[in-house]
């Protein structure tokens, strides 16, 4: 079997945490070839555990180490140049959520894959997680009948990423939304069949994160679960230009309906995992526990289904069934789980969402992106 060549391009909290320890578990099949990082002193950290070159520049290390497979992890408004740097070149690209925060920039990307033949895999890696997975396994028995309505939420009471740009507008484009919000707007949009979007209706609020107010918290609790193996940047108050808070609802034309909220920050209690509520015209769903409300005859019914994790992941990531299935893929045994479709309904998405808290209004999906069918 082939054994594929990796280069990192980002040597930060995520690359450190999740992707690197999964790849790690495939060094049979993965070899970590190069880092890159603008920040040299983060890419010779993490390059030295790996006895692997380090860089500053992406372009170069493409160059001088000619991966199969690059793995990009930066702030996300420089995903769209690093990804289709890396895929023009034929290199088959690993992408972290968010992708691109517009739809015109998610098509652009799987065009050059196309053209140069490369794959581009969105790590959506929230769909690989044993409750995702049972979720949308019980949805295929049509246990849920069709979905109407959806309601997800996440909240961190205070748990704003402080070792990266998370929190800079000009680097990461967004915040909370973009962060969590997209892994909850990918769930549904998988599981409800990538429906088409008519509309967004969102709003944003920055109240707490750029305040003097200091709150003791752990790395864990603002989302990094392996403090101390990567370099972090100095995190500045100031500097917080993004969403804290983000609420808001999705139409689509079958009429589902989804409603979601997130937060970094917020005076309310922190969600112990994403919360789902769905309902279906057969069934609901709720998440976390698995609770199925539906009925046996004339009456109602509870089911509450025993779910094993039969996963190889860690800290609840889902980085390591993304990998074996990428390289199922890459070895033709199957399609990758995270479509186009989806990755451009989710894009727009996220494209409506921040243009509707701009303007103060609902934003249509045709008036973002006209030739979306």
């Amino acid at each position: 079997m082939k054994k594929y060549r990796v280069a990192f391009v980002g040597a930060g909290m995520i690359a450190n945490s999740a992707h690197l320890p999964a790849i790690g578990e495939l060094a049979e099949r993965m070899e970590v070839v190069g880092v890159q990082d603008v920040r040299r002193e983060a890419a010779e950290f993490m390059a030295a555990k790996l006895g692997a070159p380090a860089f500053e520049d992406a372009g170069e290390m493409f160059e001088r180490v000619k991966p199969d497979l690059a793995v990009v992890t930066t702030p996300n408004l420089s995903h769209e140049p690093l990804c289709r740097l890396a895929l023009s070149r034929g290199i088959h690209t690993v992408c972290e959520k968010p992708v691109v925060l517009t739809y015109r920039e998610a098509a652009g990307l799987y065009e050059t894959a196309r053209r140069s033949g490369s794959r581009f895999f969105a790590a959506q890696t929230m769909r690989f997680t044993q409750d995702l997975s049972s979720l949308y396994e019980i949805s295929q028995m049509g246990v849920l009948g069709d979905i109407y309505y959806c309601d997800a939420e996440f909240f961190r009471r205070r748990g704003i990423p402080k070792w990266g740009m998370f929190h800079m507008k000009d680097q990461n484009g967004g915040g909370c939304f973009a962060d969590i919000g997209v892994h909850m707007m990918d769930a549904l949009v998988h599981l409800t069949g990538a429906q088409k979007l008519l509309s967004v209706s969102g709003c944003a609020g920055s109240r707490l994160g750029a305040s003097d107010e200091q709150v003791y918290l752990s790395m864990e609790e603002a989302g990094a679960f392996a403090g101390g193996v990567f370099v972090p940047r100095e995190y500045q108050k100031g500097e917080f230009s993004v969403e804290e808070f983000a609420a808001g609802l999705a139409r689509f034309d079958n009429g589902l309906n989804i409603q979601f909220r997130v937060s970094w920050a917020i005076n309310l209690p922190s969600s112990e995992a994403m919360q789902l509520r769905i309902a279906g015209t057969k069934g609901g769903y709720a998440l976390p526990g698995h609770h199925i409300y539906t009925k046996l005859g004339n009456y109602r019914a509870d089911i509450h289904p025993t779910v094993v994790d039969n996963t190889r992941n860690q800290k609840g990531w889902g980085h390591w069934e993304m990998y074996r299935h990428i390289l199922d893929v890459l070895d033709g045994h199957c399609e990758y789980m995270v479509t186009e479709r989806e990755v451009l309904t989710t894009a727009l998405i996220l494209e409506c969402f921040y243009e509707s808290a701009r303007l103060g209004r609902e934003v249509l999906a045709k008036d973002i992106a006209p030739d979306y069918e």
